[in-house]
This record gives C-alpha cells, sequence and structure tokens, in this order.
C-alpha cells in the first residue's frame, strides 16, 4: 500500500467527546476478526480435484464429463482456471503426449485444451524475455504456434455448436500474433455471452501496453465495463484488475514511482468513479456464488486503493476479514496491509458518522469524498 504523505498539522487540544469517541473506534477495530488468506483450493477444490485429476490420467471423456456437468458460467470459469493453471506443469514430453491425446480425442473440451497447450509451446519457442531478445526463429515458432492454437479453438467452436463460449476465450491468448489482436477475436465470444468475466479477462491481457494497448486503454475499458455492464454481474469485480493492472504497467514499465503510480492509476477522480460505480451496481443486484469471496474481495481491495473507506468497511466486515489473491500480489505482508486498510476505513467512516471539530486538524486521508464538515 502506498501511505500518502499529508502534511502534518499542528496538533489540538482533544476533547473529551473525541477521546471516547477513539477508545470506542479502537475497541471496534480489536474486536474484528484476524485476516486470514484464503486459498483457491480452501474455496475451489471439490471443482478443482477431480478436473486436475482427470487431466492427470489424460482422461479426456471425464473431462468432457465434468464439463458438461459444471451447473452455470461461474462453475465453468473455475473449472477452467483449474485446468489451465495446472497446463505449465506439464513440460517437455509429457506435455507433447497431451497435446497428441487432446488432438486425438477431437472432442470441444480436448480442442480447449490443446489451443492452450498450443499458446505454451509458443511462449517456449520464443522465450520469456522482451522483444529484443526474441531471435528470427523463436518468433516465427511462436508465431506458428498461435495460428495453430487460434484453429484448434475455431474447431472447438464448431463441435460445440458455436454455443460455448468458452471455446473462444480459454484460447484467448492464441489471438495475440493476429492483426487485430483480442479485439476482433474478443466479438467472437461477445456475441455468444457479451459479459463473461473470464472472457474480459483474457481480453485484459492483451490491451495491457505491454503488448497491444496503450497507457490508456486500461482505464478506458475499466470505465466501460463499470457503466454498461448489467447489475450484479460478476464481470464488474472485472473493473479491479483493469486498474490494477493499469498500476502495474505504470511502474514496470512506465517507470513511475509506486506512489506516483498509485496517483495515476487509483487517487484520482476517475478511478474513485469507476470503482464507486462498479461497485454499487455489482453490490445491489449479486447473489452469492461459487466465486463469491473472490469477486467481494476483489472489490474490496479496489475499495482500498482509491480510498473508499465506507464501502471499503462494509465489504471487509461481510468477508470477516478473509481475503484472496490481489492482495498478496501486490504487498509483502498482505495481512498487515489487509489489517491498516480494514483500520483506516473504521477511523474514516466511524469519523464521518459522528464527526467533532477536531477531525479538521487531524492527519486523516479522508479519500476522494474529503473531510467530513466539521463546521
Amino acid at each position: 500500500m502506498v501511505f500518502f504523505r499529508r502534511r502534518k498539522k499542528p496538533q489540538q487540544q482533544k476533547s473529551e467527546a473525541y477521546h471516547a469517541r477513539q477508545a470506542e473506534i479502537e475497541r471496534m477495530i480489536a474486536a474484528e476478526p484476524a485476516p486470514r488468506e484464503v486459498t483457491e483450493q480452501e474455496m475451489w477444490g471439490h471443482v478443482f480435484n477431480p478436473a486436475i485429476q482427470a487431466l492427470e490420467n489424460a482422461d479426456f471423456g471425464k473431462l468432457d464429463e465434468l464439463y458438461a456437468a459444471q451447473p452455470d458460467s461461474e462453475h465453468r470459469v473455475v473449472w477452467w482456471h483449474a485446468l489451465r493453471n495446472a497446463l505449465p506443469e506439464y513440460s517437455g514430453g509429457r506435455r507433447q503426449a497431451l497435446f497428441e491425446g487432446a488432438l486425438r480425442h477431437d472432442s470441444a473440451v480436448s480442442l480447449m485444451l490443446a489451443s492452450n497447450l498450443a499458446v505454451l509451446f509458443g511462449f517456449e519457442a520464443r522465450g520469456e524475455g522482451t522483444s529484443d531478445s526474441v531471435t528470427i526463429e523463436g518468433g516465427f515458432g511462436f508465431y506458428e504456434w498461435n495460428v495453430g492454437g487460434r484453429e484448434l479453438m475455431e474447431r472447438a467452436a464448431e463441435l460445440s455448436d458455436h454455443s460455448d463460449p468458452f471455446a473462444y476465450i480459454v484460447g484467448h491468448g492464441a489471438s495475440i500474433t493476429d492483426d487485430d489482436c483480442g479485439l476482433a477475436h474478443a466479438k467472437k465470444w461477445q456475441a455468444i455471452d457479451p459479459w463473461n468475466p473470464m472472457g474480459w479477462a483474457e481480453l485484459l491481457r492483451q490491451q495491457d501496453a505491454r503488448w497491444s494497448g496503450d497507457w490508456q486503454a486500461l482505464p478506458l475499458m475499466a470505465r466501460y465495463v463499470a457503466e454498461q455492464a448489467p447489475d450484479g454481474h460478476p464481470v464488474l469485480a472485472e473493473v479491479v484488475s483493469m486498474l490494477n493492472q493499469h498500476w502495474f504497467t505504470l511502474r514496470s514499465f512506465g517507470e513511475f514511482s509506486s506512489e506516483d503510480a498509485t496517483a495515476a492509476a487509483w487517487r484520482n477522480a476517475e478511478s474513485a468513479y469507476t470503482v464507486a460505480h462498479a461497485f454499487a451496481k455489482f453490490s445491489s443486484a449479486y447473489d452469492d456464488g461459487i466465486r463469491a469471496l473472490r469477486l467481494w474481495d476483489r472489490f474490496a481491495f479496489g475499495l482500498a486503493e482509491a480510498g473508499l473507506y465506507e464501502e471499503l468497511l462494509d465489504v471487509m466486515r461481510r468477508q470477516k476479514g478473509r481475503y484472496y489473491a490481489l492482495w498478496q500480489d501486490r504487498y509483502r505482508d498482505p495481512a498487515h496491509t489487509y489489517g491498516w486498510c480494514r483500520a483506516e476505513a473504521f477511523q474514516v467512516k466511524f469519523r464521518r458518522t459522528r464527526p467533532l471539530p477536531e477531525d479538521a486538524h487531524d492527519d486523516v486521508d479522508w479519500g476522494p469524498k474529503g473531510p467530513p464538515n466539521v463546521a
């Protein structure tokens, strides 16, 4: 967390009401559950384990059966997340054997997997370095594998009667070498399921300035999703990921300091509006589903970054101290940062509820809403 440097104000004599309110706030903070990281296995193991076992056994018929049994799109997001995270563990001869087995099975699901494996083969040929380090041979291999991956996607879509958006979403990465990159490809899955959150997450990767996008693309995409996505839709939480990726891009490739990247990506009126608008639409209608903890926690992270402390506290109390991925991705000590943000949220929310004259003089990060009126 980038803690903004605030100008120290002269210390004022505190009233008894101030000390009483502060003691009450401290008691409420102390009564909150200790922050606790929740793992993917804990949340989704019942979906992960059968899929990973079938993959390990190269039992493509079982994978078809498991996939067909997923009750809705959100379960399929989790299911594909499990398999795709497992694929990099297959290397060398194991990866080749899995790829060939998937091709032989020739089902929509097995070809979606094969398309992902083609992308992995492509990056293996290219290497992990920046573009200036890629050899001619490596660049050609990367291109050829991605062309093959796109062909496999099209075959998977055909086998699913063009009714399954995941045929295009799962292999989205293979479109990176296409002239139009991800934007033209995204229209294929959007024609079936325009707000699929996994589809938007895949498109996000390609609109990063490191690939086909520019530094302005991600905030614009976030605002579009915030304003246009249906109320209560899980895709609204992707707004946080888009702004967070913007932070990473500015920090890593724009050579911004952490503080400047936070100001540019999060602490401005545009980002505050985007996060607040997306959260209001999400929280007004979202029914808890299989990804509920992850989605609510993603908003907790975004609200903290944007300084929207009252909304943040509501989410954190709902989550009972449980947090997920973005906190540990960004911070060396996520539990400490999560606890600090929660304490800050308590301070801001309850000072706003019961403002006192001393609040005008205290060194508090009030966020974009500014300090309470204590005149």
